[in-house]
């Protein structure tokens, strides 16, 4: 599966195939993390944030 990332405007976004990975894996991480700080399940919500903070620092 070959996920697009875009900028703001619409307009794809080049990056490394380990940077592209990265970016798609701590965004998802990120939204699980806040979706359990949603529900008030912060021992499940801190571990998921950091992973996505891990993934994020691989970024340039």
């Amino acid at each position: 599966m070959d996920i697009q990332i875009a900028d703001q405007t619409g307009k794809p976004i080049k990056l490394p195939a380990g940077e592209k990975t990265a970016l798609t894996l701590a965004m998802a991480l990120h939204e699980k993390g806040r979706q359990a700080l949603k529900k008030k399940n912060i021992t499940l919500a801190l571990p998921l944030l950091l992973e996505a903070d891990k993934e994020f620092r691989q970024c340039s």
